[in-house]
C-alpha cells in the first residue's frame, strides 16, 4: 500500500501560516450517530439456605443521536504580483459524530482596491495545495451557484480559494474576498449550522473566512511541503518511512537572495537520508537545512529527504498522527537583512495502526481444590488450570486480554477448539468481579472486551457448569481473543489463544458420517464411512452466515466411550479453519456440545455442526471442513470431509441470554431483541426449541404507541396477516406476518430491522424450590440460511429478587432526568449523560441477604459522579463502591437469616425494595 499526502500553497513575507489537509479521519473515541450501546446489570444475593444466587436485568440499549459541529480555518493574507493568481488554502473539518453536507461559496469584499477577475473554490481532494485538472470546482463566480461537499464524521478537507488580481493593479493595492460555508445538520437544506471559525478570525464571524491579497513589487516566496508515507511490513512500524519534499519558489518580480530553508523534525521521526543532491543540504541535531544564494523570479529550489518512523509510536498511548512544517528566510526587497521567516503548510501523516493481542493465563498463587478462578499450576504458560472439579460444580477460570498494538481495539472472546471439552457445557464470560456479564459491544453477537487502549488489559472470568453426566477429567478447551479490526479487514492474523484445563480409558473405535445409513457406518470398524479423501456433502452459505451439517458418530469399539468433536482445514486435523470461519456442534435440540454423551458399544449419536463464515469472504469460495470425532479416553479418532460454498449474505441475531428467579405459582418475563443483521430481506420464524421443567409463552409486540412497541400478544393467537411492531430505520411501525411455507407464520424483516420477543416463563404451584429451568429459543429464516439462539435460565426459589434496569436522558449531567425512564432505547448524544436506574424487589416471602447490584459503564461511556442508593428500607445500611467504570452497591439492613444469633449484612425482607442510580457520560 502506498499513501501520498502532499500540500502546497504560496506565501509572501507578510503572510501567515496556511494549512491544507486532504480528507482524512480524525482520531476520536466519540461514538458515531446511530451507534447502539448495550448494557445489562447483575444482582447477587444469598438465600436462607446459604446458596448464592444471581439474576440479570433486562438489556437496555443506549442509542447515540447525531450531534453536528464543524470548524473552518482561517483568515488568510498573501502578497501577489499584479496580474498574478492567488491561492488561499482553508481547512473545513466535520467535528460532529454524523455525516454532514456543507454549502460553499465566495464573493468579493467591498471597500478595497477592486474586485478579483474571477473567484473559484476548489475541493483539494489530494491535499497538495495545487489545483489539479481532476479536482472538483465547488463554486465559481462565473456561475454564482453554491456547491455542496459531503464529509463523514471526523474528516477534514482542504478548500482552495483561487482568485486572479487585475493586471493593472498598483503596488500596495489590496483585494479582498469572503469564503462562506454553512451546513445542513441533518436537514434538507444548508443554513442550519455555521462552522466555528478557528485560527485567525479577523472578521469575527462564524462560517466565513476573509482573504486579502496585497500587490507587491518585491520578491515573493512560496514554500510548500508535502509528504509521502511509505508503510513497510504489514502490522509493523519498524521499516515505515516518510519522504518529505520542500519546494521554495520565487513568484515575485525581484531576486530573492540568501535563501535559507529549515525543517525541525518532529519527535516521532528520525533522519535517515537526503534524496536530493544539490550539496547545500545538511542535517544536524534533528534539524534539516538547505541554502540558495539567489532565487530569481520563476525559479525554485527543492529539498527532499527521508525519515524513519518511531517503531514504538502509539504503544504508550501517543497519537498516531505526525505533523511537520518547514520555513524559509530570505532577503526579498534588496535592502540588507532577512525578512521574517515564512512558514510552510503543515503536513499530517497518519501512521499505520499496529494490531496485537495477548490472551494469557494468570499464574500467581494456586488454590488447590477451590474453584475460585486461580491458576492452579501457578505458572504463566497459556493454560489456566482448575486442578479438580466435580460433577455439578461451577468451574471458574480467570484470563487476561492485553492490547499489544498501538491503537484502540476491541477483541472478541470465543472458544476456538473444544476438543476434549464437555459435551453440553456452555461458557459464560464475566467481568473480573465474577458477576457482570461481558457484553457484546460491537453488535456482532460475540462477547468482547470492549475498547482497550494500547497497553491496556482486561481481566475477565470464564465459568462453566459441569453436568452430572460428564465423564471424569481431564477436560481442555482453547479460547481465542481476536481483534475486531481483523474481522473487518483492518488487520491480518491478529489473535491469540489460551487454554482452559480441568485437571483418563479404553481405546474405542469410532466412525463419523453424514448419515446413519452410510456404507460402513457402525459396522464394528470394518469399513470407514464417508472417508476424508473426498467431499461428502456441500452446503451453500452467505458471507457472515452459517449452515448446519447433519452428522452421526458411532462407537465401533467394545466398551462405552464418548467422543470430542472438532472442525479443521485439513485431513490430519493440524490446521485450523481460515480466520473468520467457525465451527460449533449442536445436539438435535439445539444445545451447544463439544462431545458426544457416553455411548455404549455399537450405538450411535446424531447431532449437527454449525459452520459460520467470515463477513468479508468472496462469492464462489469453496471451503472444505474436516469434522473429527476423537475418543476422550484414548487416541482413536475418525475424520470426514464436507464443504461450504459461499453465495449470499443473510444473518440474524437473537440476544441476550438471561438468568432469573421465579416463585412457585409465579411467572417471569424476559425481553429479547431479534435483528436482521445481514444484507438481505428475510422472513423469520420463532420457535421454542426446548424447555426443561417449566412452561412458557412467546409473545410479539402488536402495537406502537408514543414511538415504542406495546401490547405483546401470545404467538398462539397470531396468524398470517396479524400486525406486529418492527423497528425499521430508527422508527417503530407495524408489519403483517407472512406464511412460513408450511402451516405457520414468519416475521418479514428487511436488512437492519429489529423487533422484540417477550418470553413469559410460568411455574406451577407444585414446582419444588431449587428447580432450574433452561429454555432455548430459536429464530430461523424460512429458507434456513441463518439461525440464532438464546437461552433463558430460571431458578425456582421461595426467595426471589426481581430486578429491572431503566435509563433516562440527563443532557446537562445535573443528576436529574430530562425524560421518562425507559427500558427500550435511551437516546442521547456525545457529551450528554444518561441516568441508569436499577430497581431490586424481593418478591418472595423469604428474606435474602448480601444483596449487591453490580454494573459497568458500557463502551463509549464513563461513569460521571458517584453512584447513589436512592431507595432502600429504613434505616438503610447500604453503600456503593466505585472501581474505575464498575459500580457495586450493597443495599438493605442487617438480619439473622439463618437463626444462628448472628446477623447477616445487607438483607431485603419479603416485599422490600431498593433502587440504585448512577450517571454515565457519552464520550
Amino acid at each position: 500500500m502506498s499513501r501520498v499526502s502532499t500540500y502546497r500553497f504560496g506565501l509572501a513575507s507578510t503572510s501567515v501560516l496556511l494549512l491544507s489537509v486532504a480528507v482524512s479521519p480524525a482520531h476520536a473515541d466519540t461514538p458515531a450517530a446511530g451507534t447502539n450501546i448495550v448494557n445489562q446489570a447483575t444482582v447477587h444475593y444469598t438465600d436462607a439456605t446459604g446458596a448464592d444466587r444471581e439474576v440479570t436485568t433486562n438489556e437496555v440499549v443506549l442509542f447515540v443521536q447525531a450531534v453536528y459541529s464543524s470548524t473552518l480555518e482561517a483568515d488568510r493574507a498573501l502578497a501577489v504580483a499584479a496580474g498574478g493568481e492567488t491561492r488561499f488554502l482553508h481547512t473545513l473539518t466535520n467535528t460532529g459524530n454524523a455525516e454532514n453536507t456543507f454549502c460553499i461559496s465566495a464573493n468579493d469584499r467591498t471597500g478595497d482596491s477592486g474586485d478579483f477577475g474571477r473567484i473559484d473554490v476548489i475541493y483539494d481532494s489530494n491535499g497538495d495545495g495545487d489545483v489539479n485538472a481532476d479536482e472538483q470546482i465547488l463554486y465559481s463566480s462565473s456561475s454564482g451557484s453554491a456547491g455542496e461537499l459531503v464529509l463523514s464524521s471526523g474528516t477534514r478537507a482542504g478548500l482552495i480559494v483561487q482568485g486572479r488580481v487585475p493586471a493593472d493593479a498598483a503596488v500596495s493595492d489590496a483585494f479582498g474576498l469572503d469564503l462562506s460555508v454553512s451546513s445542513q445538520d441533518g436537514t434538507a437544506s444548508c443554513g442550519a449550522g455555521l462552522p466555528d471559525d478557528i485560527g485567525d478570525d479577523a472578521d469575527g464571524l462564524n462560517g466565513t473566512n476573509t482573504d486579502i491579497a496585497t500587490v507587491s513589487a518585491n520578491a515573493i516566496l512560496e514554500i510548500a511541503k508535502s509528504s509521502d508515507y511509505r508503510p513497510g511490513l504489514a502490522n509493523d512500524l519498524s521499516d515505515d518511512q516518510i519522504e518529505y519534499t520542500i519546494i521554495v519558489r520565487n513568484i515575485g518580480i525581484l531576486d530573492a537572495t540568501d535563501v535559507q530553508i529549515s525543517d525541525t523534525l518532529p519527535n516521532e521521526v528520525s533522519f535517515d537520508s537526503f534524496a536530493t543532491t544539490t550539496n547545500s543540504e545538511n542535517h544536524l541535531a534533528g534539524i534539516v537545512t538547505a541554502q540558495a544564494a539567489t532565487l530569481m523570479p520563476d525559479d525554485e529550489v527543492e529539498v527532499r529527504f527521508v525519515v524513519d518512523v518511531d517503531p514504538t509510536l502509539g504503544f504508550s498511548g501517543e497519537d498516531l498522527e505526525i505533523e511537520n512544517s518547514a520555513q524559509v528566510e530570505a532577503n526579498l526587497d534588496g535592502v540588507a537583512g532577512l525578512e521574517p521567516a515564512i512558514p510552510s503548510n503543515t503536513v499530517l501523516d497518519e501512521i499505520d495502526p499496529v494490531y496485537g493481542v495477548v490472551l494469557s493465563d494468570t499464574g500467581g498463587s494456586a488454590s488447590p481444590g477451590v474453584n475460585d478462578g486461580a491458576d492452579d499450576d501457578a505458572t504463566i504458560n497459556d493454560v489456566q488450570l482448575v486442578d479438580v472439579s466435580a460433577p455439578g460444580d461451577v468451574a471458574r477460570f480467570t484470563l487476561t486480554a492485553t492490547n499489544t498494538g498501538n491503537t484502540i481495539d476491541t477483541y472478541n472472546i470465543s472458544d476456538f477448539s473444544r476438543a476434549g471439552w464437555f459435551s453440553d457445557a456452555g461458557l459464560r464470560y464475566l467481568s473480573a468481579d465474577f458477576a457482570t456479564p461481558l457484553l457484546d459491544t460491537t453488535g456482532d453477537g460475540i462477547s468482547d472486551t470492549g475498547p482497550l487502549a494500547p497497553g491496556e488489559s482486561l481481566t475477565f472470568m470464564v465459568s462453566t457448569s459441569l453436568s452430572y453426566t460428564e465423564p471424569s477429567s481431564p477436560h481442555t478447551l482453547s479460547l481465542r481473543a481476536i481483534s475486531t479490526a481483523e474481522l473487518s479487514g483492518g488487520a491480518v492474523n491478529v489473535s491469540d489463544l489460551a487454554g482452559l484445563a480441568i485437571g483418563s480409558g479404553l481405546a474405542p473405535g469410532v466412525d463419523i458420517a453424514n448419515s446413519a445409513s452410510a456404507a460402513g457406518f457402525n459396522d464394528a470398524g470394518g469399513v470407514n464411512a464417508d472417508p476424508d479423501s473426498a467431499i461428502t456433502t456441500t452446503l451453500v452459505a452467505a458471507p457472515g452466515g452459517s449452515v448446519l451439517f447433519d452428522l452421526f458418530v458411532a462407537n465401533e469399539g467394545s466398551s462405552s466411550d464418548s467422543f470430542s468433536l472438532s472442525g479443521h482445514a485439513n485431513s490430519s486435523a493440524t490446521l485450523d479453519l481460515p480466520d473468520g470461519w467457525g465451527v460449533r456442534f449442536l445436539a438435535v435440540d439445539g444445545t451447544p456440545i463439544s462431545a458426544t454423551p457416553l455411548l455404549e458399544a455399537g450405538t450411535s449419536y446424531a447431532f449437527q455442526a454449525e459452520v459460520t463464515t467470515p463477513d468479508n469472504v468472496s462469492d464462489s469460495v469453496l471451503q472444505s471442513v474436516f469434522f473429527r470425532a476423537a475418543s476422550l479416553n484414548a487416541g482413536v479418532s475418525d475424520i470426514k470431509q464436507d464443504a461450504v460454498s459461499i453465495s449470499a449474505a443473510p444473518a440474524i441475531s437473537l440476544t441476550p441470554d438471561q438468568f432469573g428467579q421465579i416463585a412457585a405459582c409465579g411467572r417471569k418475563e424476559y425481553l429479547h431483541t431479534l435483528i436482521n443483521s445481514g444484507g438481505t430481506q428475510e422472513d423469520i420464524t420463532l420457535s421454542l426449541v426446548s424447555q426443561s421443567n417449566l412452561l412458557a409463552e412467546l409473545r410479539l409486540p402488536t402495537r406502537v404507541e408514543a414511538g415504542e412497541p406495546v401490547g405483546y400478544e401470545d404467538l398462539s393467537f397470531l396468524s398470517v396477516g396479524s400486525a406486529i411492531a418492527v423497528l425499521s430505520d430508527g422508527t417503530w411501525a407495524t408489519v403483517t406476518l407472512v406464511a412460513d411455507g408450511g402451516s405457520g407464520f414468519a416475521v418479514p424483516m428487511a436488512a437492519g430491522d429489529e423487533t422484540r420477543i417477550l418470553v413469559r416463563v410460568i411455574a406451577g404451584c407444585e414446582v419444588a424450590s431449587g428447580t432450574v429451568d433452561t429454555l432455548r429459543l430459536k429464530a430461523e429464516t424460512t429458507d434456513a440460511d441463518a439461525i440464532s439462539r438464546a437461552t433463558d435460565t430460571t431458578t425456582v426459589a421461595s426467595a426471589r429478587i426481581n430486578v429491572t434496569k431503566l435509563g433516562a436522558l440527563d443532557a446537562g449531567c445535573l443528576g436529574g432526568a430530562d425524560t421518562a425512564f425507559d427500558d427500550a432505547r435511551v437516546q442521547a448524544g456525545p457529551g450528554d449523560c444518561v441516568i441508569w436506574q436499577i430497581t431490586l424487589r424481593n418478591s418472595g416471602v423469604e428474606p435474602v441477604c448480601n444483596v449487591v447490584a453490580r454494573d459497568t459503564a458500557p463502551s463509549f461511556t464513563s461513569i460521571f459522579g458517584t453512584p447513589l442508593i436512592t431507595q432502600q428500607p429504613s434505616p438503610g445500611t447500604g453503600s456503593c463502591n466505585l472501581n474505575g467504570n464498575t459500580i457495586a452497591c450493597s443495599v438493605g439492613n442487617s438480619f439473622d437469616i439463618d437463626n444462628d444469633s448472628s446477623s447477616e449484612d445487607h438483607c431485603l425482607l419479603g416485599g422490600e425494595q431498593a433502587q440504585v442510580e448512577f450517571l454515565v457520560m457519552i464520550e
